[in-house]
């Protein structure tokens, strides 16, 4: 299987940590199809609130993983499930880390099978804004990572209060929004 729905040209200055988005994540003016035909050739109209954040903290995003269509993968038993384009691309090196939305569980088990970490936070505490939805009360985007301590900073550097999403619970800190990825400059002029 491919990992990349959609593979970024990387320009700018390299440094920051690379990171890779679920092609259910928006990531302004560039594609996001949530792995179905339907959303061939839509184009995000502006950033996720990760997206925001990462770049804030100097990510170097390689582009977007492929997933199974609207990320339900592992819900219907007997239907074929390609692996997750983000396991392979943590597991083989290619990122430090990526940006999912497991409402099935099925990025943490394929994650757990190779030895990875993926760590879905509390719902409420990252911004679902600019996630393409499947079922909103389950929806919530979380970080993986090779080990536990990895996407608990990774979970730190997008969590924290959005007022552009309804869910967010008022506390917006959490102790846990100081890091940076250092490094880098964000590739958000680049064409994809």
């Amino acid at each position: 299987m491919d990992i990349f729905a959609t593979k970024y040209e990387i320009c700018g200055q390299a440094g920051g940590q690379p990171a890779v988005l679920e092609d259910t994540i928006f990531h302004g003016g560039r594609p996001v199809t949530a792995g179905s035909k339907m959303l061939e050739g839509f184009m995000a109209p502006f950033d996720a609130t990760v997206v925001e954040r990462l770049d804030q903290a100097g990510a170097q995003i390689l582009g977007k993983s492929m997933t199974s269509e609207f990320g339900a993968g592992g819900l219907f038993a007997n239907a074929p499930c390609p692996p997750s384009g983000a396991v392979l691309a943590v597991s083989e090196g290619i990122a430090a880390f990526a940006l999912c939305n497991d409402y099935t569980g099925k990025v943490r088990q394929e994650a757990a099978s190779v030895g990875l970490c993926y760590l879905h936070p509390a719902y409420g505490t990252v911004s679902r804004y600019g996630l393409v939805h499947c079922v909103s009360s389950m929806d919530q985007i979380g970080a993986l990572a090779q080990s536990p301590e990895e996407a608990a900073r990774v979970v730190g550097i997008i969590a924290g209060h959005d007022p552009k999403d309804g869910a967010m619970l008022p506390n917006s800190e959490f102790g846990i929004r100081n890091s940076e990825f250092g490094g880098g400059a964000s590739n958000s002029d680049c064409d994809s």
